[in-house]
């Protein structure tokens, strides 16, 4: 399996000025920069061949097989930086690829490989949650944002298989819930506009369960098919470093403890 890096990310001036530069993917944790860490856990996961989207910046210092890391100019959007990944990766309709963040400094081997052999023979999107204990047992002293499901509460993890097909056919409503994708009520209203009328019979209960917690993840699957032939899927069992970025100063800081922490453990 192939897999797009997006690593554009740019942070404000506060946590700029702790980690000394504004691109979350430059980020020194130890000896390498944060894109290192994360390209490092998708080789040893078995991931064959990755395109990074970026700034030229990325490419300093890392020391890269020309096969299988391909650079890509940013765009000026997540999903338009997708598409430019995986035309320089020359993907097909029906192929799937891997689509994971570059903040991750935590991310491990074992949790993309998990998350991969997880994946089923069929689907559109593979979306992946972190159960809340299993992230707060980890990461105790580390802040987040639970998304309950009538399973329990999650958080959301920061990698995710897609089927090229559906991300090109689902373009502008991909763009439009990337960008809602931090609220879950703002991502419920961008859903609900999406599906229009084919929501009120079949979709309306869904929505006043999820809002009130009660939905069940799994419900989501066969609604998806249903209102939208798209074939979703979860994982509700990813590993708790997949849903450990950064996003703030907090985070940055709580990132470095954990990561001095475990590399003392080695």
């Amino acid at each position: 399996m192939d897999a797009v890096l997006i690593a554009g990310g740019r942070v404000e001036l506060e946590l700029a000025q702790a980690a000394g530069q504004n691109v979350k993917a430059l980020f020194r944790f130890g000896d390498k920069p944060c894109v290192e860490q994360v390209l490092d856990a998708l080789w040893a996961a078995g991931i064959e061949r990755v395109a990074l989207v970026g700034n030229e910046l990325l490419l300093q210092g890392l020391q890269a097989d020309p096969e299988r890391l391909f650079y890509v100019s940013e765009g000026s959007s997540p999903v338009e930086n997708l598409l430019k990944g995986i035309e320089r990766l020359g993907l097909q309709a029906e192929d799937r690829f891997l689509q994971c963040a570059s903040d991750l400094p935590l991310i491990t081997p074992e949790s993309v490989r998990a998350f991969i052999q997880a994946l089923p023979e069929s689907f559109d999107v593979r979306v992946s949650f972190v159960p809340e204990k299993a992230f707060q047992t980890h990461y105790p002293d580390c802040p987040y944002t639970g998304i309950r499901f009538r399973e329990g509460l999650f958080v959301s993890g920061s990698i995710t298989a897609l089927r090229v097909g559906f991300l090109k056919e689902q373009e502008p409503f991909i763009q439009r819930f990337v960008e809602a994708r931090k609220s879950p009520r703002q991502s419920l209203k961008v859903l609900a506009g999406h599906l229009g009328w084919r929501v009120v019979y079949p979709g309306l209960p869904v929505i006043l369960s999820y809002l009130r917690g009660q939905l069940s993840a799994k419900a989501l699957e066969p609604l998806a098919l249903k209102a939208l032939g798209i074939r979703l899927s979860f994982d509700l069992e990813a590993g708790a470093d997949l849903a450990f970025d950064i996003d703030t100063l907090e985070d940055f800081q709580s990132a470095h403890r954990h990561f001095e922490a475990e590399r003392a453990r080695r």
